[in-house]
């Protein structure tokens, strides 16, 4: 049972905790690199809640680790589309692009979620990793540096 949002009336709606327990479950075969598993758990949220966007980011992560970058860069999209304010959506679509090889969209992707989350340590790592790829050596250090520093 969740506690109600400010001016709703309580009720009895199990949906929020069933669907935390679920992601906690897929983030554990995900760690066990049980994708197969990880991956019916987030079909079960993305069913209840099509919009959970920690569901719809973990599944590009099974997507990716199964190396279908396509289908991982259509959620990121989708994400970007529905949120798009949030930095998942453009983060996803970066790692995505990423490893489609697209190296310049993905670090514009990149740049958009550190814009839209300056303290998110993923998104510095991630755009070293890229920034190195594409021979940028000073600003993957700075990302690297910058990661660190939120990590602490």
């Amino acid at each position: 049972v969740t506690a109600p949002k400010p001016g709703a009336q309580p009720g009895q709606d199990a949906t929020d905790v069933i669907c935390a327990a679920a992601m906690t479950s897929a983030q554990e075969a995900l760690n066990a690199r049980d994708l197969t598993q990880a991956e019916r758990l987030l079909d079960r949220v993305l069913l209840a809640v099509p919009d959970h966007a920690d569901a719809v980011t973990l599944k590009a992560r099974v997507l990716l680790l199964r190396a279908q970058p396509q289908a991982a860069l259509d959620l990121g999209t989708y994400l970007t589309s529905r949120l798009p304010f949030d930095r998942r959506g453009p983060f996803v679509t970066g790692m995505a692009l990423m490893a489609l090889g697209r190296f310049m969209e993905a670090l514009g992707a990149l740049n958009q979620a550190a814009a839209l989350d300056p303290d998110d340590p993923a998104v510095f790592e991630a755009r070293a990793r890229l920034n190195e790829r594409l021979g940028l050596l000073q600003d993957a250090a700075a990302d690297r540096v910058r990661a660190r520093v939120l990590r602490d």
